[in-house]
């Protein structure tokens, strides 16, 4: 038997809505050109724009257009993708989402409580456990997960529970 309390924020939603998107070709293509493509090419206009015209002006336009578009157009993309999940999140009254957890990991299932809520799941009902360096995710169906955040962890053993759990889940 283990257990873990940890609290669940929407920045830890918003990673996994991030997560998950990371894992479609389009998504991940999208965010290369808008961080690396774009910026590249106006860093190239304006290294022409500055040699061969000497247009100075123009080409720290340029630079700083192509630096803007770096840092907040991927941020305006994550922003975008995330949006309709949080909105629906938000629209919810008393969600358990959002909030204290505590999950203890016992041999026939995994307990979970959920703002004063409670659920019990069979090892078998649940589809798959995903870690990454700082999130874990318990998957209930393929489209929805229990986020644990590593570090919004407050009571229990991390590393025993997720070996647990990785045992346990078919």
């Amino acid at each position: 038997m283990s257990i873990i309390h940890y609290s669940v924020s929407e920045a830890d939603i918003k990673q996994l809505s991030h997560y998950h998107a990371l894992q479609q070709k389009g998504y991940r293509e999208s965010l290369f050109r808008n961080q690396i493509i774009w910026p590249g090419m106006l860093l190239i206009a304006a290294a022409y724009t500055y040699y061969f015209a000497s247009e100075t002006y123009i080409a720290i336009g340029a630079v700083a257009f192509a630096v803007f578009w770096n840092l907040f157009i991927p941020r305006l993309i994550k922003y975008l993708q995330a949006k309709p999940m949080l909105t629906n999140i938000r629209a919810q009254k008393d969600n358990p989402i959002i909030g204290n957890h505590r999950l203890q990991a016992k041999s026939k299932h995994l307990e979970a409580q959920f703002n004063g809520r409670e659920k019990i799941m069979d090892w078998d009902s649940l589809y798959r456990i995903e870690i990454t360096d700082h999130f874990s995710y318990i998957y209930l169906s393929l489209t929805s997960a229990l986020i644990i955040p590593k570090a919004s962890i407050t009571e229990g053993d991390y590393e025993k529970f997720t070996s647990m759990v990785e045992k346990y889940i078919p």
